[in-house]
């Protein structure tokens, strides 16, 4: 199961990462109908997958300024 944001219908979301590290096995940016936003201005996020915008009719923004994306995978839709 992933961590999401925004993953509920019509949902949206965000998650901010300034310092740190987060971890967790699977992200997910969005689902049904949903948006989700992931901003990343320094730390670490250390996930096995991330998904952009994963679902029909959704959006997903993931916003890499400083710091470091370390994942297995990518999908971006």
């Amino acid at each position: 199961m992933a961590n999401g944001i925004g993953l509920g219908s019509f949902a949206s979301g965000y998650y901010t990462l300034y310092s740190g590290t987060l971890t967790a096995g699977s992200i997910q940016l969005s689902g049904r109908e949903g948006t989700g936003s992931f901003y990343q201005g320094g730390g670490t996020n250390n996930c096995g997958s991330l998904g952009v915008g994963d679902g029909p009719n959704s959006s997903g923004y993931y916003y890499l300024t400083n710091g470091m994306l370390v994942s297995q995978g990518v999908g971006i839709d």
